[in-house]
């Protein structure tokens, strides 16, 4: 009898238990989590084109559509217009072009110098239509030109190698001074619309040469309205292939296996390559459509550095037609990007057009 109550307790509680993990089972099932390492087919049509020179690094470009576009050569002084297929070279005899910012297809400004003078004067060209004509500068006085952005018309930011910054809405220049805490040798990495804080800023690179294995120093500035004042910092470490990259207001930085975002405090992880490894060059539309430069490792040296890109879904492998180690990606529209591939090392550039499918 003693045996019987005994059993009975014991045989309830198994079968409870056999009830209980199959309910949870059914009602939890665990899925593998599987990551999809391959990448889809070209999402761009791309058209290449090359040329016997150097000197295009980050000097700005103007696509007045995908069959005429501009791109400045600071080294050497001249504009390359690649229009119908046709490269052309345009010179000027009196006038050097720095930096070259476009706002529609009919909107551009060239900023830049007197040709063979002592003199940091700026010198603006304007788009007539037809060719680029000066523009008669009120105020206007000494400025290092080094990045600019055509924010909205009559309202074109021009940032030098000093501390300041200026605003031309047309006709005059309104100069603004920034505090860059005895930083002397720095550089305006890139001028922008935060979409989140809805604030002009730009970000600075504190110095350019910082000591050996010592980190890359990054301040973020925002306009008030009146004044440019400094609202954060970050830093990376040098070697490390995680020069800030921009997408509608939002900064990136990436090391070879992590793309991160800042989110105005600090940066998150973002996404991780499949199938390649990060190198150098990032830019994007949103956050659902970025390009970035990148390599396989199992390739033959010379063609392994390709472009990808990312959807929100899944990566892409976009351009293999020539080898892209340090490319400058332009954001020209969600449906257009612009690849300047500087020819520094080979004396041959490479410039890309790259137009969704």
């Amino acid at each position: 009898m003693n045996f019987a109550k005994l059993i009975l307790p014991i045989a309830l509680i198994s079968l409870l238990c056999i009830s209980f993990f199959s309910c949870s089972k059914e009602d939890n099932p665990i899925v593998p989590i599987t990551q999809d390492s391959t990448l889809d087919s070209a999402r761009f049509r791309w058209k290449t084109y090359q040329v016997g020179n150097y000197g295009y690094l980050n000097a700005g470009a103007w696509l007045r559509d995908t069959n005429d576009v501009f791109i400045v050569n600071n080294f050497f002084g001249f504009i390359t217009r690649i229009q119908n297929e046709i490269i052309t070279n345009i010179s000027y005899p009196d006038f050097v072009p720095i930096q070259l910012v476009g706002y529609d297809k009919d909107n551009a400004y060239i900023f830049g110098y007197n040709r063979g003078e002592d003199s940091s004067i700026c010198r603006i060209k304007s788009w007539n239509g037809n060719s680029f004509q000066d523009v008669s500068v009120n105020n206007n006085h000494s400025i290092r030109i080094n990045r600019c952005l055509y924010y909205k018309p009559n309202e074109i930011w021009v940032a030098g190698y000093d501390n300041k910054i200026d605003k031309f809405d047309g006709t005059s220049l309104t100069h603004y001074q920034f505090n860059t805490n005895g930083f002397t040798n720095f550089d305006v990495e890139k001028i922008y619309y935060d979409s989140i804080s809805q604030k002009l800023r730009f970000v600075l690179l504190t110095e350019i040469h910082p000591p050996k294995n010592s980190a890359l120093l990054y301040y973020i500035y925002e306009f008030d309205g009146n004044k440019w004042n400094k609202v954060a910092e970050f830093s990376n470490i040098v070697g490390s292939y995680t020069r800030p990259g921009y997408i509608n207001g939002f900064v990136l930085n990436k090391n070879e296996t992590k793309l991160y975002i800042y989110n105005n405090e600090n940066f998150n992880l973002f996404l991780t390559p499949f199938d390649f490894i990060f190198n150098y060059g990032v830019n994007g539309y949103s956050r659902n459509n970025i390009l970035v430069g990148g390599y396989q490792r199992e390739r033959p040296y010379g063609n392994k550095y390709s472009l990808f890109n990312w959807n929100g879904e899944k990566w892409s492998e976009e351009y293999k037609q020539v080898s892209l180690s340090y490319p400058t990606i332009y954001s020209i529209s969600n449906n257009v990007y612009l690849v300047v591939q500087d020819g520094l090392s080979t004396d041959v550039s490479t410039f890309l057009i790259g137009i969704k499918k």
